[in-house]
């Protein structure tokens, strides 16, 4: 780790001549002499592969996109820091996306869906050296500013959407989940009653709020904050944007809206560590409604990573076969992402079984255009061999009947409601770095008016 640079001296640079030692180490050579390249030869096996016949399958009338990104900003000594998060959700009708050229999308055509159609949420995180007023510590200005943001964002939608979320407001209601004491650190402060916006931990007696069942200050030092926190409230809330539209749909008793809504989430279906405790309550969301015959169809998108890494290498065997009926589908069982995929031994628990609220999936739309996507299931199949048929997924036909409506060109695999939605809520390096930079007046700099 190299020493910051400060007010009088700079930072430490990298040395130009620490790889010469790399390079002579007798121990690096005869390693490198061991390894192995994973060639293509590797991914010729096919996945399951086969033809979803989709005739008669009506494509969802609306769709709903959420994306989001965050920029850090550090003050020219290195002393400061803060993070930006910005969030988006846009919603369009799937037929006018069809309308636009998926190669050449006309500017105007653009500038007319976007109009009226999105909404953003912007979110700043004290990482180093910086506190909220009345507050001595990161961890309590950052759980104080994520309860500000999320009660007063939008008229409180978000808040009222993620306590319907958390309390399983569409029923039977119930306790929040339990949680850790943010304040002092006691293992369990205790659930907090139904639709109650705040309470006392059961042991020490701090204030708690609703907002802290998230459990975001987990990642919170008493003295700085990592940037791994912004990226969890940026994933989080990605997730509450969609669960709000789908609240207000269930409030106004719009159950045939909800029937005819493709929810789309950029990134994969899942919460990892403390954060699971989302994941049970979307899985039990999404159960209720298929249970009462009513299916929300939700759908993430995997642009990078393991699962998209396969899909490419299955695409480029495929290729060399003749052209099948389209779509072609593949369901990624829980055994084949363990064996096939992460190349794992199996482990004491079922793949995902603790994080994901949606299983993979890979789509071949036609011979150029594939997708790696995560579809619910409801309640988590534990069975290694299982997901395996298309009736396991939620909705998998329509789902997939929608998305040739969604294509767009102009990126590898891209949809046009993620497209528009990441126009809306992305971040440059410059220059909304730059501006960010002097907006936050971290270098005594003064804001603008």
């Amino acid at each position: 780790m190299p020493y910051q640079g400060g007010e009088h001296l700079p930072g430490q640079a990298a040395s130009k001549t620490s790889h010469i030692d790399v390079i002579e180490s007798r121990l690096m050579q005869e390693l490198l002499t061991r390894f192995e390249r994973r060639e293509f030869e590797d991914d010729q096996r096919l996945a399951p592969w086969f033809h979803l016949d989709l005739s008669g399958v009506k494509p969802l009338g609306d769709t709903v996109a959420t994306d989001g990104s965050l920029h850090k900003v550090t003050s020219d000594d290195g002393f400061r820091e803060l993070c930006f998060v910005k969030t988006a959700r846009f919603h369009l009708r799937t037929g006018d996306a069809a309308q636009v050229d998926p190669q050449f999308p006309h500017p105007l055509q653009i500038q007319r869906l976007m109009k009226d159609a999105a909404i953003h949420c912007s979110a700043v995180f004290p990482l180093r050296n910086m506190v909220l007023g009345r507050f001595a510590n990161v961890r309590d200005s950052i759980r104080e500013l994520i309860r500000e943001i999320i009660t007063h964002e939008h008229g409180g939608i978000v808040y009222e959407a993620m306590k319907w979320l958390l309390y399983q407001g569409w029923g039977p209601e119930s306790e929040s989940p339990d949680l850790g004491c943010p304040v002092k650190g006691c293992k369990s402060a205790g659930p907090l009653p139904y639709n109650e916006d705040e309470g006392r931990c059961r042991e020490c007696g701090a204030k708690i709020y609703i907002t802290d069942v998230l459990g975001l200050h987990h990642d919170i030092g008493e003295d700085s904050a990592s940037e791994a926190v912004a990226n969890a409230y940026m994933a989080i809330h990605e997730v509450l944007l969609l669960v709000a539209h789908l609240y207000r749909l269930w409030r106004s008793g719009d159950f045939d809206a909800i029937d005819d809504t493709l929810f789309v989430k950029d990134g994969p279906l899942m919460f990892r560590g403390q954060y699971a405790t989302l994941t049970k309550r979307m899985r039990q969301l999404l159960s209720y409604f298929r249970d009462e015959n009513r299916n929300i169809y939700i759908v993430g998108q995997e642009k990078s990573g393991l699962v998209f890494d396969h899909l490419e290498s299955q695409v480029r065997h495929l290729r060399r076969h003749s052209e099948p009926a389209w779509p072609q589908v593949a369901i990624l069982s829980h055994a084949y992402m363990r064996g096939r995929v992460q190349r794992l031994p199996k482990a004491q628990h079922t793949y995902g079984s603790r994080t994901n609220y949606g299983e993979k999936v890979l789509i071949r739309l036609d011979p150029s255009f594939a997708l790696a996507v995560n579809i619910p299931t409801g309640e988590f199949m534990s069975s290694e061999s299982a997901p395996s048929e298309a009736h396991h997924f939620i909705g998998l036909d329509r789902i997939i009947a929608t998305l040739p409506h969604l294509v767009s060109y102009l990126h590898e695999g891209s949809l046009v409601p993620i497209n528009l939605a990441h126009g809306i809520a992305s971040l440059s390096y410059y220059p909304s770095g730059a501006a960010l930079q002097r907006f936050a007046g971290i270098d005594d700099v003064a804001r603008p008016p």
